[in-house]
């Protein structure tokens, strides 16, 4: 967005435009998350995920990003997950000023104060994955033939 001016419209736009663009991306960030969680459930491996997203069209270049910081475990900060909840709470607001309902803005921000009460609240956006660590069971058996 940087590179570019955008006319958004009245004062205020600009405001809601980057609590959009913020909301979008953490809940890209959740659900690459969470199916990193799911693969690595069944016994996937990370690279090999990594690169089938990488090669659709679906996955956007900042989630594959995000994917690969996950599967190194590294979280160094540049966009704390404790300031991701802080937007997300001020996007979930508008949205329910506006339609009444925020039901997507708060269960993402639900998983991210999540991550956040068990420490990783300074870790950076995709610190969120560390919420999911240690769920379920291998899921392939529930597809094999008894």
């Amino acid at each position: 967005m940087a590179a570019a001016t955008y006319r958004l419209g009245p004062i205020g736009a600009g405001a809601t435009a980057k609590l959009a663009v913020s909301f979008l991306f953490a809940t890209q960030v959740a659900a690459i998350a969470e199916l990193l969680a799911l693969t690595r459930m069944d016994g996937m491996d990370d690279d090999t995920l990594t690169d089938l997203l990488g090669a659709l069209p679906i996955a956007s270049p900042a989630a594959v990003g995000v994917l690969k910081m996950m599967s190194a475990g590294t979280f160094a900060s540049i966009f704390p997950l404790d300031l991701v909840i802080k937007d997300l709470g001020y996007f979930a607001g508008l949205m329910q000023n506006a339609a009444g309902q925020a039901p997507i803005a708060s269960t993402i921000r639900g998983l991210y104060e999540k991550a956040s009460a068990r420490g990783f609240g300074d870790d950076n956006v995709h610190g969120v994955v560390q919420a999911l660590q240690g769920l379920g069971r291998p899921i392939s058996q529930d597809f094999s033939e008894s």
